[in-house]
This record gives C-alpha cells, structure tokens and sequence, in this order.
C-alpha cells in the first residue's frame, strides 16, 4: 500500500499542476498558485486523512451491502 501512496503522489501533482496551468492559460491569474495546488493535492492523496482512497486493513474484509446475498429481490407489486 505504500508503494501505491508513493507512485501517486508525484501524478497527482503533475495532474493538478497541468489543470491549473490548462485553466490559467484559459482565463489569466497568478501561475505561482499552480505548484501550491499541486503539492497540497499530491500531500492530501499521499497521507489521505479520512481514509477514503486507501482503506484501513480493517475495512478491506467488508462487502459492499448492495453485494450481499438476498433472499429474494424486492418487487414493486409486493407490499414491504
């Protein structure tokens, strides 16, 4: 998983740097806002705080309700 959090990282900057620079070349603004974006974006995917993009070992055994086994599929002809 650290591999994974390294080798994003330095996309994520670049990725963010890019669209930065796309959406200044667009409509003009200062180009120095452009590397702080990156670096914040490419630290916020690197650590990522809320866990959201990389999972915690324990949340990784959990299935997805929507993916659990039902008895049967509710119909909309059937009262609940």
């Amino acid at each position: 998983m650290l591999v994974k959090r390294i080798l994003s990282a330095p996309m994520w900057f670049v990725s963010t740097l890019m669209l930065y620079e796309l959406v200044i070349y667009v409509t003009g603004g200062p180009h120095q806002l452009g590397p702080i974006l990156g670096i914040t974006a490419a630290i916020l995917v690197a650590v990522d705080p809320l866990h959201r993009i990389w999972p915690t070992s324990q949340k990784q055994g959990r299935s997805l309700p929507s993916f659990e086994r039902r008895e049967t599929l509710p119909s909309a002809t059937q009262p609940s």
